[in-house]
C-alpha cells in the first residue's frame, strides 16, 4: 500500500471549495431539480466551476514548496551547541537564535578589548572583510542561503557595546 501524503490542514481545507463546487455544478445541470427555477441553475453553472478554479489554486499554493523558516534552524544549531562557546582566543559566542523568519543572528563578545580598542584598531572593518571574504566559500552558510536564509553577525566588546553588525544575504553569495 502507498503512503499516504503529507496533507497540511491548508490542503484539507481547499479541498472543500472543489467539492461544494462539483456539487453546485452537477445541481446547476441536473434535471431533477425544480424545473421553474432557471436562474438559480444557471448561478450554479457559473458559481460551481469558478469554485473548484479556486479550490484547486488554493491546494497548488499549499502543496508548493516553501523555504524553510529560519526558527527551526536556528534551534537546531544552538542545539548543536554548547553555548557560550570559545570561537577563539578572543571571541566567544553566546548565542544563536532567529530574528525573522529568513534571518539567523550569530551573537558573539570580544572578551579581550573594550569597543574604544576595538575602534582603535578598526575592528568593524576588518571583521566585516573578514567574515564576508569567507562566506560565500562556508559549507554551513552556504546551506543556509540556499534555503534563503540571511546571516547577522553582532560583536559586542567586552564592555558589554556593539562593535560591529554584519548582515550578509543570499544575495551577496549569489543565491
Amino acid at each position: 500500500m502507498a503512503p499516504m501524503p503529507n496533507l497540511s490542514v491548508s490542503t484539507i481545507e481547499a479541498a472543500l471549495p472543489v467539492a461544494v463546487g462539483v456539487v453546485a455544478t452537477l445541481v446547476g445541470y441536473s434535471g431533477s431539480w425544480a424545473r421553474d427555477a432557471k436562474t438559480p441553475k444557471k448561478v450554479l453553472r457559473w458559481v460551481g466551476p469558478a469554485l473548484v478554479a479556486v479550490g484547486l489554486f488554493l491546494m497548488m499554493i499549499s502543496l508548493s514548496p516553501r523555504p524553510e523558516s529560519a526558527y527551526p534552524i536556528a534551534a537546531r544549531v544552538k542545539a548543536k551547541l554548547e553555548l557560550p562557546m570559545r570561537v577563539d582566543e578572543d571571541t566567544l559566542l553566546y548565542d544563536v537564535r532567529a530574528l525573522s523568519g529568513s534571518e539567523i543572528g550569530y551573537f558573539l563578545t570580544v572578551t579581550t578589548k573594550t569597543a574604544a580598542e576595538l575602534e582603535a584598531v578598526s575592528f568593524a572593518a576588518g571583521i566585516d572583510a573578514s567574515i564576508r571574504g569567507g562566506a560565500c566559500q562556508n559549507a554551513n552558510y552556504e546551506t543556509l542561503f540556499k534555503a534563503g536564509i540571511a546571516l547577522r553577525l553582532t560583536y559586542r566588546a567586552s564592555d558589554e557595546k556593539k562593535v560591529a553588525d554584519i548582515a550578509i544575504k543570499p544575495a551577496d553569495c549569489g543565491y
